[in-house]
C-alpha cells in the first residue's frame, strides 16, 4: 500500500515539479555550480578527515574497508527522523566487525569518538556563525542614520 502510494504521489508531483522548476528552483546557473562545488568540497573534506582519523588509529585496515565503513555511515545518516544517526553506526560498525582485524573495543572508541568529534565541529561552527551574526547586527544598529 505505502509503495503504491508513494508511486502515485511521485507520479503526480513530478510533472508539477517539471513545469514549474523556473518558479520553484529560480537560482541562477553560477549560483548553482558555485553552491554545487561549496558542498562537494565539503563533502570530499569530511570523508578525507574521516578516513585519515580511522587509518591512524588502525593503518593496517586497507581503504576499501574503510570505505565500506562510509557507505554504511552516509546511508544511515539519510534516514529520516532517525534520532541519533552516531550511535547507531557505532552499532552497525560492530557489527561489520568481521571486516576490520581489531578488538571491538578499539573500533567502538573510533566510532564515539568520530560522533563526538562531528557534534562539537557542528557547536563550533553554530557558535562562530551566531557570533559574526551578532556582531553585524551590532554594527548596524550603531551606525547612524
Amino acid at each position: 500500500f505505502y509503495i503504491a502510494v508513494a508511486f502515485g504521489l511521485s507520479l503526480l508531483l513530478i510533472p508539477l515539479v517539471v513545469t514549474f522548476r523556473n518558479r520553484i528552483f529560480s537560482i541562477p546557473g553560477r549560483t548553482a555550480r558555485k553552491i554545487f562545488l561549496i558542498h562537494f568540497s565539503r563533502l570530499a573534506a569530511v570523508v578525507a578527515f574521516q578516513v585519515a582519523q580511522w587509518a591512524v588509529v588502525l593503518p593496517l585496515v586497507p581503504l576499501d574497508t574503510w570505505l565500506l565503513f562510509l557507505t554504511a555511515q552516509y546511508v544511515l545518516t539519510r534516514i529520516p527522523f532517525l534520532p541519533n544517526a552516531d550511535l547507531l553506526f557505532a552499532g552497525v560498525g560492530l557489527a561489520l566487525l568481521s571486516y576490520v582485524d581489531a578488538p571491538a573495543e578499539v573500533l567502538a572508541g573510533i566510532f564515539v569518538a568520530s560522533g563526538a568529534l562531528s557534534q562539537l565541529l557542528n557547536l563550533v561552527v553554530f557558535i562562530g556563525l551566531s557570533l559574526n551574526d551578532m556582531l553585524r547586527r551590532s554594527r548596524r544598529a550603531s551606525v547612524p542614520l
